[in-house]
Order: C-alpha cells, then structure tokens, then sequence
C-alpha cells in the first residue's frame, strides 16, 4: 500500500520554486483515458481517468524557462500521477510506492476558482507545483513583490 507524507510549502516558497506562474480564467473541465497494461497477462485492466481543467491564460508572471504559451492549457490534478500509480498498484500488479507531496494551503475549493496558478511545464504538458498551487487574483500584488525579491 502506498504512503504519502506532505509538506507544507508557505507562498514564498511556491513564488521561487515555480517555474511558471500565470494568471489564469477556468474554462471548463477535461478528461482523458490512459491505457494501462498488465505485464505478462492479457487480462484487461481498467483505463485510468485523468482529469483536469483547462484554463485561459491571461497574463504571465512568471516564465523562467521562456515557454512559449498557447492561449489555453489543460492543468491536470495534482497527483494524478500517484493515482495512476495506486491504480497499477491496484488493477496491474505494479509496485507500491512511498511519496512526499508537497501542499500549499490555498484558501480556494478548487483549481476552477484560481485566479492565479503555479506551474512546473514538461514535455509540453503542464502541472501544478505542488498540491493546492492554485490562488485567487486577489494575491496578484503580494505574488508580484514575491517575484521582485527572487
């Protein structure tokens, strides 16, 4: 079975580890299927549901690797990753891990209600920073200070 540890990263924090920080308008929700296969059987398991949000960019706040942004992008959840994990775990006989999961304490129900979003960009995919990386626009100025002073 798999363990999680978090660790609470404060709004500094977050500012200077995230690579990309955007000010951002919910669109609407996505979801995709991705295949999972069973090593050394033929027995079906289940495909994985990852599901997100895809945003409008609005304005850059920060861009420390000078990515080239489309006019949307699609945000998944944070830790679909460790749920695909726990679902090979479960359905595919995959291995249980241990994670540490870093997690910011957003005021926010939910990454629909963000303003404002930090983000780590990969192989042209976007994720949050850490678990709750997500802000209303009312943290523009503080986050902008924040910015300044790294």
């Amino acid at each position: 079975m798999s363990r999680i540890k978090f660790e609470i990263v404060e709004l500094a924090d977050l500012v200077k580890q995230a690579r990309l920080i955007l000010a951002v308008e919910y669109l609407k929700p996505f979801s995709d299927d991705v295949m999972v296969q069973r090593i050394g059987s033929d027995v079906p398991v289940p495909p994985f549901r990852k599901t997100g949000s895809v945003l409008r960019v609005k304005a850059t706040l920060k861009n420390s690797d000078s990515i080239d942004l489309p006019e949307t992008i699609h945000v998944p959840v944070e830790g679909w990753r460790r749920a695909l994990s726990q679902h090979k775990e479960r359905h595919a006989g995959g291995p249980s891990k241990s994670y540490t999961v870093k997690q910011y304490k957003t005021d926010l129900a939910s990454m629909n209600d963000a303003g404002i979003v930090f983000l780590r960009h990969f192989q042209g995919s976007f994720e949050l920073e850490a678990m709750g990386a997500f802000t209303s626009i009312t943290a523009l100025d503080q986050i902008k200070l924040l910015i300044k002073a790294t």
